[in-house]
């Protein structure tokens, strides 16, 4: 299984970071109105350093990134979704992504040794 990166709005991540904008109640958007299985799930990266220029070229998605390792057995469902070959859309329960969580560094701070 993956190492997939995630921008969150602070340093501590919640269950509400790993929730999908269709269980928030958000209306879809952008590729979430043409692929409606993408609206009830999550942008991820493939890599942190493509994590980190998606947060500079879009700095109100969130100012650290999440590094998340899954299991094989954790149920977790991903694929590459978008132009982006760095870019997947994650399906799993917040609660499960949430203890997938393993680091969290700053946008701004380069990737030392996670």
């Amino acid at each position: 299984m993956p190492t997939l990166y995630r921008i969150i709005k602070t340093a501590s991540p919640t269950v509400t970071d790993f929730t999908s904008n269709q269980a928030l109640g958000r209306p879809p958007r952008g590729i979430e109105r043409v692929d409606p299985s993408i609206w009830s799930g999550l942008s991820m990266h493939n890599s942190q350093d493509a994590s980190r220029a998606q947060a500079r070229r879009i700095p109100n998605l969130g100012a650290y990134i999440a590094r998340l390792d899954f299991t094989a057995d954790s149920g977790i469902q991903f694929r590459q979704t978008g132009s982006d070959p760095a870019h997947h859309t994650v399906w799993g329960e917040p609660a499960e992504l949430l203890a997938c969580v393993i680091a969290v560094q700053p946008v701004g701070e380069e990737q030392r040794g996670v």
